[in-house]
């Protein structure tokens, strides 16, 4: 018998079946994998188990997972057996048996055949299953149960989330009569759709985890929800804040600090975001950045002469405009305008004119003059204006930068993507129409003005729609 369940498959390098080194290290940490070792080509009970694994190789890859075989064979003897079975998978050649040694497979028949063993192992490189049998026409089925196996106790599929209604003195009724938010409030400013915001944290509305939260989630899972790639640079603070934004009223003239100010001065994520305008009333307006340069000296004389809005750009904007808006830019979205919001998770907003407006209990509220002094950038820049394509039924670049990666996705019919090697978990925000969303393990509907969260581990996505619009955004 070999190797155990829970123990870490040994680094091994192996040339396949074109001459190409393959070394275990390419694998682990990216997907599951599955190593079969068979005695030997084009003995029956061999090509029996070798022509299973391709039968089902499809299910095997929808499942996230790599098919390895290895025998004693020689490289052009695996050359001429995957050809002539037409095997879509690696075949390894272990001529010395050095890695049969390493995972301690035995052999047969007082040690004249080669054992049979097949092991199913994590993401993580370990051994997850197993199976030692002559019988070579189990092995590929232990396997891929194993793997159903192992995605059905964790279930993560498609969730959506409550949302969390913000009142606003400048807030309205767009997001219930345009997006069909259940309101309260005439003043509902924002819905938070999928936040990781300590005190607003986002709880799931739908299937088996109903009522936790992302946190509680992400604790639980937090490779297959974020992906090991997010981990490592945000650990489990989930990075991203997903809003609707409705401006009845001019909300407040601002600027966010970037990553470096913020964690000297907060601890926290700075805030680069993106708007896309879902709807806006005839003349209205966004604010992005200064019209021409500006010193330090002039912003400041301008602060205390009420003359700020005289050095600011102004954009008229319509449904579908996209404005990326990173850390020390100056900004402020006018009345009239609808957007959805990608953003950093943080909440760091440095407030610089208000149009001395008055909060419910009569106050003034607070701006940030002095920490908005050394977070803006004085110079005039046309970079916040977004172009991008919009071609049906694929995923259409909008924003790349290195906090999220934006698509937009215009569809008419059906869709599938392969997600398998994404290392992210993919948020859709529905801007129009409705779409049925499946993953490996569940599917739910969502209509414009409703938001979904994909797991990292999940290895396709489908998109199934007669007419929809949506936002892709990935890390």
């Amino acid at each position: 018998m070999g190797l155990n369940v829970g123990e870490v498959i040994p680094q091994f390098t192996l040339p396949d079946q074109d001459g190409k080194l393959f070394n275990s290290n390419e694998i682990v940490g990216k997907k599951p994998f599955v190593i079969f070792f068979y005695p030997k080509d084009y003995t029956p009970g061999c090509t029996l188990e070798v022509c299973s694994f391709r039968d089902s190789y499809e299910e095997f890859t929808e499942l996230g997972a790599v098919v390895i075989g290895i025998s004693s064979d020689s490289e052009n003897t695996h050359r001429r057996f995957a050809s002539k079975y037409r095997l879509p998978f690696k075949l390894l050649a272990d001529k010395q048996k050095k890695v049969r040694s390493l995972f301690k497979v035995g052999s047969k028949l007082f040690n004249l055949l080669p054992g049979r063993e097949t092991y199913v192992v994590s993401k993580e490189g370990v051994i997850l299953m197993v199976f030692n049998s002559v019988n070579a026409s189990q092995h590929m089925k232990k396997a891929l149960n194993a793997l159903k196996k192992l995605k059905i106790e964790m279930n993560l599929y498609p969730f959506k989330f409550y949302p969390i209604l913000k009142e606003r003195l400048w807030g309205g009724t767009k997001l219930g009569t345009f997006l069909s938010k259940e309101l309260e409030s005439d003043l509902v400013g924002e819905s938070w759709e999928l936040s990781g915001v300590a005190g607003d944290v986002s709880v799931v509305a739908n299937g088996t985890y109903k009522g936790t939260s992302l946190t509680d989630l992400i604790n639980r899972f937090p490779e297959a929800i974020l992906g090991k790639s997010v981990l490592e640079r945000f650990g489990k603070e989930f990075p991203i804040l997903i809003k609707f934004i409705d401006a009845q009223k001019d909300l407040s003239i601002q600027l966010h600090p970037n990553d470096e100010l913020a964690r000297k001065r907060h601890n926290s994520f700075g805030k680069t975001e993106m708007w896309y305008v879902m709807d806006s009333d005839e003349d209205a307006e966004l604010i992005v950045g200064f019209k021409e340069n500006v010193t330090k000296e002039t912003y400041i004389e301008s602060l205390k002469n009420n003359t700020l809005t005289d050095l600011l750009n102004f954009e008229n904007v319509n449904e579908g405009d996209t404005y990326f808006i990173n850390a020390g830019k100056i900004h402020a979205i006018g009345a009239g305008v609808l957007i959805a919001e990608i953003q950093q998770t943080s909440d760091q907003t440095y407030r610089v004119y208000d149009y001395n407006r008055k909060d419910a209990q009569g106050n003034l509220r607070e701006l940030h003059t002095a920490l908005s002094i050394d977070a803006i950038n004085y110079t005039k820049q046309d970079d916040f204006k977004v172009s991008y394509e919009q071609k049906m039924n694929v995923a259409n670049p909008m924003v790349n930068c290195p906090y999220f990666k934006t698509n937009f996705i215009s569809l008419n019919k059906n869709i599938r993507i392969d997600v398998s090697d994404r290392d992210s978990f993919t948020i859709y925000m529905c801007i129009d129409g409705d779409v049925l969303i499946e993953n490996d393990l569940g599917s739910i509907l969502i209509k414009k003005g409703e938001t979904v969260l994909l797991p990292a581990i999940s290895s396709y996505i489908l998109l199934n729609s007669e007419r929809a619009k949506l936002l892709e955004i990935t890390v």
